[in-house]
C-alpha cells in the first residue's frame, strides 16, 4: 500500500510540475498580449488625433470660405440695397417730371395710364 501512495504521489508531482509550467506559459502570454493592448491603443490613439487634426483643418477650412462667402454677400447686398434706393430716387424724380408736363397716371390699371390725350409733340419734348 505504501508503493501505491508513492506512485500517486509521483503521479501527483508530476501533474503539479505541467500544471506550474502551463501556468507560466499563461502567465507569459497573458504579459504578452497585455502589451500588444498597449501598443494597440497607442495605436488607436494616434490614428484617432491624426483624424481629428484632419477634420480640425477641414473644418476651420469651410469656416473660412463660408466667412468669405459671407463676407462677398454681405458686400453684393450693400450695393443691391444702394441701387434700390437710387432706383427709387429716380423712380421719383420721373414721376414729378411725369406729373410736371401733364402726364397724369393712374396707380390703377383699370383706369388708365392718361388723363388726357397728348399729341406726339409732347412726347418729343419729354423724351
Amino acid at each position: 500500500m505504501l508503493l501505491t501512495l508513492e506512485g500517486w504521489i509521483a503521479k501527483l508531482e508530476g501533474f503539479v510540475d505541467k500544471m506550474k509550467e502551463s501556468l507560466e506559459v499563461v502567465e507569459r502570454r497573458t504579459v504578452e498580449l497585455d502589451l500588444e493592448k498597449y501598443q494597440l491603443k497607442g495605436q488607436v490613439l494616434d490614428a484617432l488625433n491624426g483624424n481629428i487634426e484632419g477634420m480640425r483643418v477641414a473644418f476651420n477650412s469651410t469656416v473660412g470660405r463660408l466667412s468669405e462667402w459671407d463676407d462677398a454677400f454681405e458686400l453684393v447686398l450693400t450695393a443691391l440695397k444702394e441701387q434700390i434706393e437710387e432706383l427709387k430716387e429716380e423712380l421719383i424724380v420721373c414721376r414729378a417730371t411725369v406729373g410736371k408736363m401733364g402726364f397724369g397716371y393712374n396707380t390703377k390699371p383699370s383706369d388708365g395710364c392718361f388723363k388726357r390725350e397728348k399729341s406726339g409733340g409732347d412726347m418729343e419734348n419729354f423724351l
